[in-house]
C-alpha cells in the first residue's frame, strides 16, 4: 500500500514542491518547516501549530523593521526571551539571525585546564569526595568535573 501511495505521489503533477515534501505532508500530517539556506525539516502540525500560538511570526520572513527592531533590543542588553516575546519570534530563530547578521557572539569555552588541576581532580575523585565538593574546590561546574574525568579516561565505574 505504501508503495503504491508512493507512486502516485511521483506521478502527481500539482504538487507545487518536491515528492518528499508533499509525501511528508500528505501522508505523515506534517507542516514543512523551510529555513534560508538549510533543508526542509517537518514538524507535526500540532507543534507547529503549537509554536504558531506561543509565536505568532514563527517561520515568516523577517522584515527590516523587525531586523531593525532586532538590532536595537540586542544593543540595549534586552533579554533574548524578552525580545523572543516582543518579536513573537523563537529564542532560537532569534539566535540564528543574530549569528547571519555577525551580532552573535560565541560563548568562549570555559578556561583551561591545568596539570595541577587534573592532578587535584584525579586525587579527590579517587579519596571518594562527592563532585559537589570538588566543583567547589576547584571552581567549576560538577559538569565540567565530570567532563574531565571522562576525559582523563578516569575509570568511573570502579569498584
Amino acid at each position: 500500500m505504501l508503495q503504491r501511495a508512493i507512486f502516485r505521489i511521483n506521478v502527481c503533477p500539482f504538487a507545487k514542491t518536491d515528492n518528499r515534501t508533499y509525501l511528508a505532508v500528505r501522508m505523515f500530517n506534517l507542516k514543512p518547516n523551510v529555513m534560508p539556506n538549510r533543508s526542509t525539516c517537518f514538524l507535526p502540525e500540532e507543534e507547529f501549530l503549537k509554536l504558531r500560538a506561543v509565536y505568532a511570526r514563527f517561520n515568516e520572513p523577517w522584515t527590516r523593521d523587525e531586523v531593525e527592531e532586532l538590532k536595537e533590543m540586542t544593543a540595549g542588553d534586552v533579554p533574548l526571551n524578552d525580545i523572543a516575546a516582543h518579536l513573537q519570534r523563537t529564542p532560537n530563530s532569534l539566535k540564528i539571525k543574530l549569528q547571519s547578521l555577525g551580532l552573535l557572539e560565541k560563548r568562549p569555552s570555559g578556561r583551561q585546564w591545568t596539570t595541577e588541576e587534573d592532578d587535584a581532580l584525579v586525587k579527590a575523585y579517587n579519596d571518594g569526595e562527592p563532585f559537589p565538593a570538588i566543583a567547589e574546590k576547584l571552581g567549576r561546574s560538577e559538569r565540567a568535573i565530570l567532563a574531565r574525568l571522562v576525559k582523563l579516561r578516569v575509570d568511573l565505574f570502579a569498584a
